[in-house]
């Protein structure tokens, strides 16, 4: 099963909400991660097999960068509330993309209406 580890942009509700709905989700605050560099982020999700839940576009680059040896989702909105983003989460539940999502090798770019999936191709 996936883990995902939710960036510290996003409320750390998303990771009960998670957890409340079957998955093994942690929040980078609940981790003590909190304020740490995007690189810290990144290895720690990296050795530790997490997917990387995050409202920041940025990481896309990330994924590129590290030849798609993570699997990051990226939450777009205008705002990041956590009604919004939940409405997002959910959608991707509905979908069944965050229970067969593999921890490595893909990029998803998602919003309340339209998800992208993106693999990397080696």
């Amino acid at each position: 099963m996936s883990k995902f580890l939710i960036d510290e942009n996003l409320s750390p509700l998303i990771a009960v909400h998670l957890r409340r709905s079957g998955y093994k989700a942690r929040a980078v605050r609940e981790l003590r991660l909190t304020g740490k560099s995007d690189e810290v982020i990144l290895n720690f999700a990296q050795k530790n097999r997490f997917i990387i839940v995050t409202g920041d576009v940025e990481f896309g680059k990330f994924f590129y960068e590290r030849y798609g040896t993570l699997t990051i989702i990226i939450l777009r909105s205008r705002t990041q509330s956590f009604g919004t983003v939940l409405k997002i989460i959910n959608n991707l539940e509905k979908k069944r993309i965050l229970a067969m999502l593999p921890e490595r090798g893909y990029l998803i770019l998602a919003d309340d209406k339209k998800v992208r999936i993106r693999k990397y191709l080696t």
